[in-house]
């Protein structure tokens, strides 16, 4: 009996993290109203399996441990649009962000401020 190439392709890739977006909510207080001028960043990590992980701190910089499967490292560049990440047996992967769409208000305070980013995963260029 012979198996298939398909059938020994699938459990190999299936290990993989195959990511194909994230989709993160930027929110910011107006100084104006005495709030502090910080901004929060939450996410939430799509792939192309169909699952979808949160990313509870998606902050400019380092997470180590971002709570993806597989996933070891999870770098964030806001002010440069892009992010990447690595993940177990695989070379830096790359997401940049390539549309945002305003939101307006937050839904609890007028003082507040959110913006939807769409962050699909692209070719690695830095």
């Amino acid at each position: 009996m012979h198996l298939s190439t398909l059938t020994l392709t699938l459990p190999a890739t299936a290990s993989h993290v195959v990511a194909d977006r994230l989709d993160v909510l930027h929110t910011w207080l107006d100084p104006y109203w005495g709030g502090a001028n910080r901004d929060t960043y939450a996410a939430i990590w799509h792939n192309n399996f169909g699952n979808h992980y949160n990313v509870l701190d998606a902050s400019d910089g380092y997470h180590s441990d971002p709570g993806i499967p597989s996933v070891t490292k999870l770098c964030l560049d806001h002010a440069n649009h892009r992010a990447h990440f690595e993940a177990v047996g695989q070379p830096k992967r790359c997401f940049e962000r390539t549309k945002v769409k305003k939101h307006g208000t937050c839904p609890l305070t007028s003082n507040c401020y959110a913006d939807f980013e769409i962050w699909p995963e692209l070719t690695c260029y830095w």
